[in-house]
């Protein structure tokens, strides 16, 4: 997963979010427990998010706001 991780960072890094996200899925379908891609993961949805609000596609903001909220549990249970 860290090969993983590291080319989810640089996608992210690089506002390439779709690609970020599927490595990020990929780094959890590996090791589902994994801090840093559940962690990254929700910052892509949020990002994704974002630019459904930009664009002004409400529905799709509003469908990745809750998948990132849902990724938000993830993240506590993570870090615990």
């Amino acid at each position: 997963p860290d090969l993983l991780l590291g080319l989810a960072g640089a996608y992210f890094a690089g506002g390439q979010l779709e690609d970020a996200l599927a490595a990020f899925d990929e780094a959890l379908r590996l090791d589902p427990g994994n801090r840093r891609a559940v962690v990254g993961r929700t910052d892509v949805l949020a990002g994704l998010a974002a630019a459904a609000v930009e664009r002004g596609d409400r529905k799709d903001a509003l469908a990745l706001a809750r998948d990132s909220l849902r990724g938000s549990a993830g993240v506590e249970a993570a870090l615990e």
